[in-house]
């Protein structure tokens, strides 16, 4: 299933923590699903195995939720059982919001250039930039959304990558899902989209 695709994000939240754990899908197989905890977002708490977890998966065209436990907590990744149910589906849960944002990139190949984000949501952006092509697979991604914060660093995975015709000039159209983002980002990316 798409679900469960190495570098999927995830959402993790246990009712004993006050804020949500964040991570990628390293890998799923009949023992449960291996999660790698994404960067400073993990308190030093231990879970402990068969504890309950609320989880989010963000698939390529939609997310998917659904209760299981924890198989084995070792700070730095998580294993989880394979859900018997999946309880809901959404499809494009999350607002897309229009912008017009100036960002900077670089990708996989080692290019860097600098473009314009003209809508985001929290699963991923479209942007165009006036590069020839785009060299590679995923990029890293800053852009400042609030003029007096610290820009957002995100890394995504290119699911589009297209020559086309914007105000007139030929660009580069690049749709990017993203696969890692820290949990602060991730609340101020939440509160732009939203406002």
């Amino acid at each position: 299933m798409d679900i469960f695709q190495p570098s999927n994000l995830v959402e993790i939240r246990v009712s004993q923590l006050p804020q949500p754990l964040f991570g990628t899908i390293r890998q799923a197989g009949q023992s449960g699903i291996a999660i790698n905890m994404l960067g400073l977002n993990r308190p030093m708490y231990v879970i402990y195995p068969d504890t309950l977890v609320s989880v989010s998966i963000l698939g390529a065209d939609a997310i998917y939720c659904f209760d299981t436990r924890i198989v084995i907590d070792q700070v730095r990744s998580i294993t989880l059982q394979i859900p018997k149910h999946i309880r809901r589906l959404m499809r494009r849960a999350t607002p897309r919001k229009s912008c017009d944002l100036v960002v900077f990139f670089q990708t996989d190949g080692g290019q860097q250039g600098q473009g314009r984000c003209l809508d985001i949501s929290i699963g991923g952006m479209r942007m165009v930039t006036p590069q020839d092509d785009i060299i590679g697979s995923a990029m890293s991604i800053e852009m400042t959304i609030y003029p007096q914060e610290n820009p957002v660093r995100v890394y995504g995975e290119i699911v589009r990558n297209q020559s086309i015709v914007y105000n007139n000039e030929a660009v580069r159209e690049v749709g990017l899902r993203f696969t890692q983002i820290s949990s602060p980002d991730r609340t101020r990316l939440i509160r732009y989209i939203n406002s």
